[in-house]
């Protein structure tokens, strides 16, 4: 099974130190007040287990972005509109 890229937005700004808590994604503060964590996940286990982090840290998720490692088109999870696309 291909590793998934993905990008989840959160609110507020985490420190770069966080790396280490995020299952090796990188944590790229954003300009208007988010935070990217970014990179690639094995597979939905993987994605739920950080997103399982993120709530219980009490952060809230903006957005989730998947693409599989194979160039298929990103699919956007739009958390706030509560809609998937």
């Amino acid at each position: 099974m291909p590793s998934k890229q993905v990008h989840i937005h959160v609110k507020g700004i985490l420190a770069k130190s966080w790396n280490h808590w995020f299952a090796g994604l990188e944590v790229i503060p954003m300009d208007n007040g988010q935070t990217d964590l970014a990179g690639s996940l094995p597979d939905q286990a993987a994605l739920m287990g950080v997103l399982d982090q993120l709530d219980a840290l009490g952060l809230k998720l903006v957005a989730v972005y998947t693409a599989d490692a194979a160039d298929r088109p990103q699919e956007k999870i739009s958390v706030l509109q509560g809609e998937i696309k």
